[in-house]
């Protein structure tokens, strides 16, 4: 009976399978490994030449988001690789602001920050909006040299104003009505209460259907799943899952959804120990929590941004820093 779960898959790819293994796990591993062993030899040189490189790219992108007026949501040529690798430079350049290594301080930051906003907001990307307020608050706090009612205010007020600036954008612009026209409405019964389910539409938009098909029938194959990239063979569809957590526990099952939450968890308990030398880990915590919320709607196993943050946490939580001062070294000097 046990055996009958048991299902050992191969990949369904149109490439070959030196080439699917190649570009979904070799590369994003090598370019993880690459960044770390770059952030080890010299953190604050390795960051500014990733966040360089990455402002460079969205400069690029930017030249390449076409017909905008004319297309629905994500009308960038890159498609959402734009707006998330904005979210990336956000976090980047923020971690550099937060140790007191950036040039300028704030308004370089800021600068950074509003740019990305705006190719956000062009593209029409939900996911890398919330994303992108999840670390620009982990951004503030890690400013903070203590979590008071003063900040705990400034980033509620902050929030507010984005959130409102966001649908004031989406409601009186040009841009926002044509999106508001072509945006369809989505039910499928995720939950039992009425609420729940309205906002878990709302969350999750038009991947709401992959979540209802998935969990359908995830219990045909609940140990091993259907073998990675197989859903769209699977249930005959056309698009990829757009979910990390989907694609862990429908494509790769138990072993998969639980490897990963043992990932993160691993990650929650590194920036714990770091707490304990006196560092301030909110910017790297809040950097985890982006990532968790972009997995609800996009697979991440591959991506390079989301390599990139990886590669940060993972010289920060292993780094030799007992505190804040020994970090704060900067030969541009301290900025307030």
């Amino acid at each position: 009976m046990c055996l009958n779960r048991l299902r050992l898959s191969g990949v369904n790819a149109e490439t070959s399978f030196f080439n699917f293994i190649r570009a979904n796990f070799l590369s994003p591993f090598v370019f993880l490994m690459i960044a770390m062993i770059e952030l080890n030899r010299d953190k604050e040189k390795g960051l500014k030449v990733i966040m360089i490189a990455q402002l460079f790219y969205l400069i690029i992108g930017v030249l390449h988001i076409s017909s905008v007026l004319y297309e629905r949501a994500g009308a960038s040529e890159l498609g959402n690789a734009l707006p998330l690798m904005s979210v990336c430079v956000v976090f980047v350049t923020g971690v550099l602001f937060v140790d007191r290594e950036l040039k300028w301080g704030w308004r370089f930051f800021g600068a950074v920050f509003v740019f990305a906003l705006t190719i956000i907001i062009v593209c029409a990307t939900r996911k890398a909006l919330g994303a992108l307020i999840v670390i620009f608050i982990g951004i503030v706090l890690g400013k903070s040299k203590k979590i008071d009612i003063r900040s705990t205010f400034i980033v509620l007020l902050i929030s507010v104003f984005l959130v409102i600036g966001g649908k004031w954008v989406m409601n009186n612009t040009l841009i926002g009505e044509r999106i508001a026209e072509s945006e369809e409405q989505f039910y499928y019964p995720l939950s039992s209460n009425p609420k729940i389910n309205n906002f878990l539409m709302v969350l999750l938009g038009d991947r709401s259907y992959q979540y209802y098909t998935c969990l359908e029938s995830y219990h045909k194959h609940p140990i091993t799943g259907v073998g990675i990239y197989n859903y769209m063979t699977v249930q005959e569809e056309r698009v990829r899952l757009h979910s990390e957590y989907l694609v862990q526990l429908y494509e790769n099952g138990l072993v998969g959804i639980a490897l990963l939450f043992l990932f993160y968890t691993m990650l929650f308990l590194g920036l714990n120990r770091k707490k304990k030398t006196g560092k301030n880990i909110m910017a790297y915590l809040f950097g985890v929590l982006s990532v968790l919320f972009i997995n609800l709607t996009s697979w991440t196993y591959d991506r390079q941004y989301v390599m990139i943050i990886y590669a940060i946490l993972f010289i920060e939580i292993y780094s030799k820093n007992t505190n804040d001062e020994i970090s704060y070294t900067s030969p541009h000097g301290e900025l307030q």
